[in-house]
């Protein structure tokens, strides 16, 4: 009886250190093994928040074979910085939180815990792309990421002794959107970029939008499971994932698609007073995600007003995922000053700094929203 006793206690310890070892993700402030000696940071981010967290990750990644920093990760705040509170980042549709490993690395070195999830079925490694999307949400069970919205709420509720913020893109920002549709005050601040609500004409043309606004009245039949291209296959293939080093998938199946183009008119139409304080950053000309939609959203259901939420438009030459380093191969150099005013942002409530008026106007008032002043 003792000699099994020991034996489980041994195989629990051996599970427990295994676990901690292989999931809990690094920062480039403090190795994953490390433990800030702030008793704020113990506080807040610690017991059951964490012990939640650690559940989640094993659960996102037990049995499932995903693309290389596709893991859900964290970044433990540098212990030479000030605690800040906690960062939850949510990445866009089809891609991965390698996305946001560079802006994470940032904040952590600022003093922040930055939490980046993997959304519902994303991340999947497989010869064949498609078939490491069977968990990939489909329209009929599209509302995985309305779920997934109530999962990081309760997460954020167990988070102690600090202000939580949130934040993602595309489909990262619409589920953001939802948590905070749910808890109105439980977030401090958010940023959304490109969030989705509406897919823009460039991208499905008028199907994609029809697709939008029917939402559940689109009778779906075997043949819109054929797969698609998100972008140009040579590009994905030979240069980001290759060259670049991104990480999610270059197709998807019209299925999946037509999940995200529900849970967005769903999230739209839900839209209430939300008393977070946003900011708000779209693309001009964004072939993904409407930017006119989004900003009518933001305008006309934030509670704090004008003088606390902010909105400014990236302008044509940036692309819809403008912050990420693997996406498309071109030059960034609004980057910096990007991670420095969103930091700012976040310690500060200082909006983005915005510039000249941008080709796209609020819906109510008729005025020019500006651009972000982030490069000439």
């Amino acid at each position: 009886m003792l000699k099994n006793r020991l034996m489980t206690v041994v195989v629990c310890l051996f599970v427990t250190m295994f676990s901690k070892t292989i999931f809990a993700q690094e920062a480039t402030s403090e190795p994953a093994s490390g433990r800030n000696s702030d008793p704020q940071f113990v506080n807040s981010f610690s017991g059951e928040a964490q012990r939640i967290w650690d559940e989640y990750v094993f659960s996102s990644v037990n049995g499932r074979t995903l693309q290389q920093g596709c893991e859900p990760a964290q970044f433990k705040p540098s212990p030479a910085a000030e605690f800040k509170g906690v960062i939850i980042l949510l990445h866009g549709f089809t891609s991965c939180p390698k996305q946001y490993r560079t802006m994470a690395g940032e904040f952590a070195a600022r003093g922040f815990h930055v939490l980046l999830p993997l959304l519902p079925g994303h991340g999947g490694l497989a010869a064949d792309e498609l078939d490491a999307q069977y968990a990939l949400p489909r329209a009929t069970n599209w509302f995985v990421y309305d779920s997934f919205a109530r999962w990081l709420n309760g997460l954020a509720k167990k988070v102690s002794g600090s202000k939580v913020h949130i934040g993602g893109l595309c489909l990262g920002g619409t589920i953001a959107a939802r948590a905070m549709q749910l808890e109105p005050a439980l977030y401090a601040r958010s940023v959304l970029f490109s969030p989705f609500f509406e897919v823009s004409a460039r991208m499905l043309g008028r199907i994609g939008r029809l697709l939008g606004r029917t939402a559940d009245v689109l009778n779906l039949r075997e043949g819109l499971g054929l797969p698609v291209a998100l972008s140009d296959l040579e590009i994905c293939e030979e240069i980001e994932r290759k060259k670049m080093g991104r990480a999610g998938y270059c197709r998807t199946r019209l299925d999946n698609l037509i999940a995200v183009a529900r849970f967005g008119y769903f999230v739209k139409s839900q839209m209430k007073r939300i008393r977070t304080q946003i900011q708000t950053i779209v693309v001009e000309n964004d072939p993904v995600a409407h930017p006119h939609v989004t900003l009518e959203l933001i305008e006309n259901h934030t509670q704090l007003g004008p003088a606390k939420n902010s909105a400014c438009v990236m302008n044509e030459s940036a692309t819809h995922s403008f912050f990420s380093t693997t996406d498309l191969p071109m030059p960034k150099p609004w980057l910096s000053d990007l991670h420095s005013e969103l930091v700012e942002f976040f310690e500060s409530e200082k909006n983005i700094i915005v510039g000249k008026p941008s080709v796209y106007a609020w819906p109510s008032s008729g005025g020019a929203v500006a651009s972000c002043s982030l490069w000439p």
